[in-house]
């Protein structure tokens, strides 16, 4: 069949057009609509419409954190607040570093987790006393990461 005809192919070209903005149109209703979701996934929303916010007695997915206390009281142990940093006087340093020391001492090629449990120190602790001691050149450590065992000089 021959498309010489100037109506036919008035008639395809209009068909054309016609097929291409409603293809443009569904496709950018279905990209509106999943960017919704993903927006109300996430608590927000687009100019075009508000999102649903989540109720507030959702349930929690495992691992989340459980809400703050209503009066105030954090439910981490202690009172102090959470990314607060410790300042501790050289005293206190220096007697955790001699602690540690006297531990490598009597207990020498402990690995850290070992002797932090027996000595109850934290890590941020932990890490100032062993940095004091090697710079000091009291201890040694032998080792990688976590198969790293500590010996006194």
């Amino acid at each position: 069949m021959s498309m010489n005809n100037p109506q036919i192919r008035a008639l395809v070209d209009r068909l054309v057009v016609d097929l291409e903005r409603i293809f443009r149109e569904s496709t950018q209703a279905s990209v509106q609509h999943a960017l919704r979701a993903a927006l109300a996934s996430l608590g927000g929303s687009l100019a075009g419409g508000a999102a649903p916010r989540p109720a507030a007695t959702a349930k929690r997915g495992p691992g989340r954190p459980k809400k703050a206390a209503p009066n105030g009281a954090s439910s981490k142990k202690g009172s102090r607040k959470a990314g607060k940093r410790i300042r501790r006087s050289p005293a206190e340093l220096e007697a955790v570093a001699h602690r540690v020391l006297d531990h490598v001492r009597k207990n020498g090629g402990q690995r850290s987790e070992v002797i932090r449990s027996s000595l109850k120190l934290g890590k941020p602790e932990w890490l100032q006393a062993v940095a004091r001691l090697t710079e000091k050149g009291q201890i040694k450590a032998k080792g990688q990461k976590r198969a790293t065992t500590y010996s006194a000089a």
